[in-house]
């Protein structure tokens, strides 16, 4: 009995997420991160701080780097819909979110990483949700 406990708390370790919502701070400094790490012309700069994000490979670089780094994301995976219920949550309920994070992750039927992660945000920009994403992302820059 004591080595099946032993074994439980072993998975229960092994299966818990350490991840927790990041700050406004923590945020800037991934998008800082990333801008360094995915090159990009002054006007795809300029136009992502007005929220506009063209479907071009450096966007959808970006957006992939930034939803990795972010913890959002997950390589062959998808978006978290627990991690972003995690880091919106407020108006909407976290089955809210997960809601909509699992409704754009089924409309998106793109292979790679890139332009999965860029076409589901994409979508979770336009829902009931991007509002709050997008003050988030305004409160980072």
């Amino acid at each position: 009995m004591k080595y099946f406990i032993v074994i439980l708390a072993i998975i229960a370790l092994v299966q818990a997420d350490d991840w927790s919502p990041k700050t406004t701070d923590e945020i800037k400094s991934i998008r800082e991160n990333c801008v360094k790490q995915v090159p990009s012309s002054d006007e795809e700069f300029k136009n992502r701080k007005k929220d506009e994000y063209p479907d071009i490979e450096s966007v959808r670089n970006y957006v992939l780097c930034t939803s990795k780094a972010w913890g959002l994301y997950e390589d062959g995976k998808g978006f978290k819909g627990e991690h972003v219920a995690q880091q919106f949550k407020g108006d909407l309920s976290e089955d809210e979110i997960k809601s909509i994070v699992h409704d754009c992750d089924e409309k998106t039927k793109e292979d790679s990483d890139d332009e999965r992660a860029y076409h589901v945000l994409m979508c979770i920009l336009s829902s009931k949700l991007g509002g709050d994403v997008k003050e988030l992302l305004k409160r980072s820059e």
